[in-house]
């Protein structure tokens, strides 16, 4: 026998758990991503408003050509029918700035922590822009679900 003293077993090891990260670091990296992605979300109204310019011109043109030959409503009629493509390129414009500003805003509010209603809300919207919106709107309500996330909302 050796005159060792007895040893003592090592301390048990202590895994994290899952929830127990840095909240705040997760919302800064989270809202960096709002920012990239509104600034994607809104290079498709730029196709909105070259639809817009087609029926303003096509319009124009069409108003023009029917004004030079002597029948008025003959071009009053296809000045009108440009203006499909301008009201339908006004409203795809439209729908994806408003988006866009959905999506900076939700980064503002989780950087500074608060309005937790509004960053649910348009984490659940952009699930259905698929791929990025999707994985963006649940790895969002997954963070800010959490207890220790809803604590730090003011």
């Amino acid at each position: 026998m050796s005159n060792l003293p007895p040893s003592t077993p090592p301390p048990p090891m202590q895994y994290a758990s899952p929830s127990s990260g840095d909240d705040g670091g997760a919302l800064n990296i989270l809202s960096t991503c709002w920012y990239v992605f509104a600034v994607l979300v809104l290079l498709p109204s730029c196709i909105g408003g070259i639809y817009m310019a087609f029926g303003l011109i096509f319009g124009g043109l069409g108003a023009a050509a029917g004004a030079s030959g002597g029948d008025a409503g003959g071009g009053l009629a296809v000045g009108a029918l440009g203006m499909i493509p301008c009201c339908f390129g006004g409203a795809l414009a439209s729908v994806f700035i408003v988006l866009s500003y959905l999506c900076y805003r939700t980064g503002r509010n989780l950087a500074a922590r608060r309005n937790h209603t509004l960053c649910f809300v348009t984490g659940l919207v952009v699930c259905l822009i698929f791929p990025l919106g999707t994985i963006l709107g649940v790895f969002t309500l997954i963070t800010i679900n959490k207890p220790e996330v809803k604590i730090l909302f003011t």
